[in-house]
């Protein structure tokens, strides 16, 4: 799978179509959308492009999903299998798109003696 930083407009029109967004690609392809300009396109953007504001949150998602699939298939297709769920911009998010932080506040706490609080006087 192609990063979507290099995709094309075709890749871009495609993605849209296959994602459910087929219905604002004149807007996209009469702005010249690649991947890479896709990938920096922010809420503003993408109202200016014509996006129903409502549709905006779930639009930004499905490209952030697709971005993350696209590196968790990278590692998985052996290529660059050091730094595993490691992103372009610096984020320690795994390919579940759970950072260390986050995975260690989920796990279960390990069972420790409770701790008496001192006593005030």
């Amino acid at each position: 799978m192609v990063a979507m930083e290099r995709w094309s407009e075709a890749e871009v029109a495609a993605w849209l179509t296959r994602s459910g967004f087929g219905v604002y690609l004149d807007q996209f392809t009469e702005h010249e959308v690649d991947g890479s300009l896709l990938q920096l396109l922010d809420a503003d953007a993408l109202a200016e492009l014509g996006l129903p504001l409502e549709k905006i949150p779930d639009f930004l998602q499905a490209r952030d999903d697709e971005i993350l699939s696209g590196q968790c298939e990278s590692h998985s297709d052996g290529e660059g299998t050091e730094g595993h769920g490691a992103d372009p911009y610096g984020s320690d998010e795994d390919c579940t798109g759970k950072s260390a932080a986050q995975e260690a506040a989920q796990a279960p706490a390990a069972a420790a003696a409770p701790v008496k609080p001192p006593r005030l006087n």
